[in-house]
């Protein structure tokens, strides 16, 4: 999966191959043109430990990188472990996106590919705003937008709307009809849903509904979480909480 992404990334958008990598900063890893080796082992040698850890990826403009989460091998399902799947994720700088007719239809195009080459059983795309870039790679204050997505183990398809959408093979025969009427495009190994021609943030797909069956959505909602400090100080915040869909497919 490691060589598929790399391979499947350098054909559609080079500027999104890593060219560093690594576990922590400074980044370890380096990737010359045309290499895959490096990044290779150094996934390899995460899956050998068999504990969950996180690549950060960075790449070159209008890409920032991202990040490939690879969960803990020996999964206890009466435990609590961050995840239960692959995760893999990939930034743009929107401005890019959204102006440049090109760079959108490329975006799009890496997105699908990637998804049916990874077998991805589920994937989204999104815009976040208020997010700055610096030197040291993204940045985040308090106006910066966290877009509701899953975390954690899989619950279910998200109840909130994305940009694109992907609906892999375990969930193809149990949405493919219900999204005819959103204009899904549909694969031998998937349906891809895009809301809109340029990329759309929240607020824009607010009012969107793919009309999925309900057993399958995790309702996501905005919630306060408060937190006491030893001072007396309170400081509250909203984060999203996920509810378990009543129906998840075998994923495996």
């Amino acid at each position: 999966m490691a060589q598929t992404f790399l391979q499947t990334t350098r054909r559609l958008c080079p500027e999104a191959v890593p060219v560093r990598f690594g576990l922590y900063h400074p980044l370890q890893g380096k990737l010359k043109t045309g290499e895959e080796q490096p990044f290779l082992d150094a996934v390899e040698q995460v899956l050998q430990k068999g504990r969950a850890d996180m690549f950060e990826l960075k790449a070159k403009a209008p890409s920032f990188g991202g990040m490939l989460w690879i969960p803990d091998r020996n999964d206890d399902p009466e435990k609590s472990y961050p995840s239960n799947y692959v995760k893999l994720d990939l930034d743009f700088d929107g401005r890019v996106v959204e102006y440049d007719s090109g760079w959108c239809d490329r975006i799009v195009s890496l997105f699908l590919d990637l998804a049916r080459s990874l077998k991805a059983f589920y994937a989204n795309s999104y815009v976040a705003r208020g997010i700055f870039a610096s030197r040291g790679g993204l940045g985040y204050d308090g106006i910066s937008e966290h877009y509701p997505g899953p975390a954690g183990r899989w619950k279910g398809i998200p109840s909130v709307p994305y940009w694109l959408n992907w609906f892999g093979s375990p969930y193809l025969p149990l949405v493919k009809d219900a999204l005819k009427a959103v204009g899904g495009l549909n694969f031998e190994d998937g349906v891809l849903v895009r809301l809109g021609t340029k990329p759309a943030d929240f607020d824009q797909l607010r009012s969107s509904r793919l009309g999925l069956p309900p057993e399958l959505v995790s309702d996501m909602r905005l919630v306060e979480e408060e937190i006491k400090f030893p001072t007396g100080r309170i400081v509250r915040n909203d984060k999203w909480e996920a509810k378990s869909a009543q129906v998840i497919p075998n994923l495996r």
